[in-house]
């Protein structure tokens, strides 16, 4: 999981153009390292930076295309849901769709685990080399 800007926003606004660019180039270099096969843009700067055009998520969420050899997936930012409680199903009802997402023609394999679950399980996960799905 990473994030499109390093820093928080004033008053958690969304980011400005200028400060995603700032920042695309460790994004960049993040995605380098860890190959994805699967990343999930979460929120409109996320979308718009990986798919390089504005992405509507209105229409476009829980939707994936390939770019640049990664299946990419739209969905709203979760902290959307806390200011439009009516996301809140929408964002699950992605989530689930995420099982159903093929790259390549190859199923994804993950599943959503708790913060303590991850923690235990880091250094598994990087000894057995797996190309994770990857949360922005």
């Amino acid at each position: 999981m990473t994030n499109v800007v390093k820093h928080r926003p004033p008053k958690n606004r969304k980011p400005l153009v200028g400060e995603v660019r700032a920042c695309s180039e460790w994004l960049r270099q993040e995605m380098e390292a860890v190959q994805p096969r699967m990343v999930v843009a979460l929120g409109e700067a996320a979308g718009t930076l990986l798919q390089g055009r504005k992405v509507k998520l209105a229409v476009e969420h829980g939707q994936g295309r390939m770019v640049e050899g990664r299946m990419v997936v739209e969905m709203y930012h979760p902290a959307a849901s806390m200011h439009n409680p009516n996301l809140w199903p929408v964002l699950c009802e992605d989530f689930r769709k995420l099982k159903r997402v093929r790259v390549k023609d190859e199923k994804v394999d993950y599943r959503i685990i708790t913060a303590d679950e991850a923690a235990s399980k880091v250094q598994s996960e990087y000894t057995a080399a797996r190309r994770p799905m990857v949360l922005i």
